[in-house]
């Protein structure tokens, strides 16, 4: 019984740990959904630096923990991602963001956890918060644009009109 009914469990699991291999027949769907991940995972940094300007120790544990899966999810959804009409830069840069928002997640993020914890007032620690904010900038620096770039030539060579988001809020995955 016991054999039949994890058989049954992995037999329904295992489709859903597994990420499903994406194509787009137009290369807006394609942008969008990149770009729809990408929210995403801001959304959820957003909700981080919100709990840490409030100094709410455990709603920033949370919200860490929050940003880190939002990561693996979209990190694994954009790896899924076939190439569009063979172009894989755009795709690639996306990979190469979320990886860089996956180390900060890993490491600035929690080095800021651990300040807040130990007091932002204590010793030098408001140097050191500022210091981790500025490696956060500079290694998001030339990742972001490389993205950007990568975008906008995805955006010329098929022909895909760039707008700027209506809504802060994450757009619905559109599905193939």
């Amino acid at each position: 019984m016991f054999t039949r009914a994890f058989l049954f469990f992995l037999l329904l699991a295992v489709p859903v740990m597994l990420p499903a291999q994406t194509s787009f027949k137009h290369a807006v769907d394609y942008n969008d959904f990149i770009i729809g991940e990408q929210t995403r995972i801001g959304t959820a940094i957003n909700a981080f630096n919100e709990a840490c300007g409030k100094g709410k120790l455990n709603q920033m544990n949370t919200r860490h923990a929050e940003v880190v899966s939002q990561i693996k999810t979209s990190l694994a959804a954009v790896k899924a991602l076939k190439p569009y009409k063979n172009n894989t830069a755009f795709r690639d840069a996306a990979v190469a963001l979320f990886q860089m928002y996956e180390s900060i997640a890993g490491n600035e993020y929690l080095e800021i956890i651990a300040l807040m914890n130990e007091g932002i007032d204590v010793g030098n620690n408001r140097s050191r918060f500022i210091d981790v904010l500025g490696k956060i900038d500079i290694r998001s620096k030339v990742v972001n644009d490389t993205f950007l770039a990568k975008q906008k030539a995805f955006a010329e060579e098929f022909n895909v009109k760039l707008e700027a988001p209506k809504t802060e809020e994450a757009p619905k995955t559109k599905t193939p």
